[in-house]
């Protein structure tokens, strides 16, 4: 696959960004800032949007259009604006070597929408050859007649059906209105603001500087929450560090209904004959154990860059050119090669994809399982078995090793050793790791997750 593809998957959650290799920048979320200095968009609009709510729009992605946008913003000014700011920023970041761009993006979106988006990204100078509907090309590596695709947006929950016949077919596209990331957010920052007070009489709502430091380091906490039962949350305010440690638990409890209501939706499209893939915004903390023991029997958990893996990987169905492209929603079920292409040998990785961060392989064994040791080779799962799994790296091959059968490759049970390459995906403990490969060394001062 050629490196100068990249694929951009959109919603009003926000943009990703990927290169075959990877993601090639971090997500930046769907929020925009408008002030007389003119307009912040994507983190740091999110940085800053509970101090100045009034001047913030979160629904420019979900609502695109060119009527001009209400007061206090100018009236000149539209949610095509915000998303052409959005955009555009986003391309100055990752147009380095991409000669060719892919949009993914929701099977909500109208055929007006669909074609103003174009519009926009041609105005930025992005050279979009292909259309295709996310939850197809994310779906387009799982195996199962039919499926059930759970995307979390940041305003709506999309299940969208698809049929595995000849080729990878989308049907219906459902929306549930009113129980996106935004809401879920705003419940548990009240559950935590709750739980501060009692604690240490702090409220981290009263004031604007506080509330926002809580809404910023929230996607972080439900990240860490997603395999631990407990993490800290501190919030500087009034020159003191108030901790609170905040457990799982108490995060699923405080969305119980927003949950059924999702589980519900599930179970009126046919999740009981379905396998349900959930998309990596919908991993939030116990969602994916709730749908598994609420009747519906194949659960499976996607990677984040699913859709994107997908859409690299059929890149030869889905480019094409021409002012008007279409919007793909049907994919072959063995991804043809790239035309002028050969088909070659997988790749070697050079990196562990977890949860955004790239472990680096090295020669010798990287060990993936709850037992693994700080300074070891590996990465640490805590609900994983002591060591789940190994890859072995020798003499230009990597060998992936499961001891008891707790991990599987591709979906497949791993029954011994087995040769893997880039793009490979492992399945631990409900948790997913991509094999990748990377163009430069990963350099980064994150620390390594437990």
């Amino acid at each position: 696959m050629s490196d100068g593809l990249l694929i951009l998957e959109i919603n009003d959650a926000g943009i990703e960004a990927h290169r075959a290799s990877g993601p090639a920048a971090p997500p930046s979320p769907g929020y925009a800032l408008v002030d007389d200095a003119g307009v912040m968009v994507g983190r740091a609009a999110f940085e800053s949007a509970r101090r100045r709510p009034r001047s913030v729009n979160h629904r420019f992605w979900s609502e695109l259009d060119t009527e001009p946008l209400p007061r206090p913003f100018p009236a000149e000014l539209s949610t095509a604006d915000l998303a052409h700011a959005h955009l555009e920023q986003i391309w100055a970041e990752v147009r380095e070597g991409a000669d060719r761009v892919i949009l993914a993006v929701p099977g909500t979106e109208a055929e007006q929408r669909l074609g103003l988006l174009l519009g926009i990204a041609r105005a930025c100078e992005i050279p979009v050859v292909g259309m295709v509907d996310a939850a197809v090309a994310a779906a387009s590596g799982a195996s199962g007649r039919r499926l059930l695709h759970l995307d979390v947006q940041l305003h709506r929950v999309v299940v969208t059906e698809l049929e595995q016949g000849r080729e990878l077919v989308r049907g219906a596209v459902h929306a549930l209105p009113g129980v996106g990331l935004a809401a879920l957010q705003d419940v548990w920052a009240r559950s935590i603001a709750s739980s501060f007070v009692k604690k240490t009489r702090f409220d981290p709502l009263h004031g604007a500087d506080s509330e926002q430091e809580l809404y910023t380091k929230l996607p972080d906490l439900l990240l860490r929450l997603r395999d631990q039962g407990a993490a800290q949350m501190e919030i500087a305010a009034q020159e003191r560090n108030h901790t609170l440690s905040v457990s799982r638990e108490e995060l699923v409890t405080a969305v119980d209904s927003e949950y059924d209501s999702i589980v519900h939706l599930l179970h009126r499209q046919g999740g009981a004959e379905s396998m349900v893939l959930v998309s990596s915004r919908a991993l939030l903390p116990g969602l994916l154990e709730r749908l598994g023991k609420s009747g519906l029997p194949r659960v499976e958990a996607l990677s984040a860059g699913a859709a994107a893996a997908g859409a690299q990987r059929h890149s030869g169905v889905l480019c094409a050119s021409g002012e008007s492209l279409p919007f793909i929603t049907r994919l072959p079920l063995h991804a043809p090669q790239s035309r002028g292409s050969a088909p070659s040998a997988p790749t070697m990785p050079s990196h562990v994809l977890h949860q955004g961060l790239a472990h680096p392989l090295a020669d010798g064994t990287f060990v993936v399982g709850s037992a693994v040791a700080p300074g070891q080779a590996g990465l640490r799962l805590e609900a994983a078995p002591p060591e789940a799994c190994r890859l072995h790296l020798r003499g230009g091959r990597l060998v992936l090793e499961s001891r008891d059968g707790s991990c599987t490759l591709n979906g497949a049970a791993v029954d011994g050793p087995m040769e893997v390459g880039t793009g490979d995906r492992i399945d631990v403990a409900g948790t997913q790791l991509w094999l990748i490969r990377t163009l430069e060394p990963v350099e980064s001062d994150a620390p390594t997750p437990d």
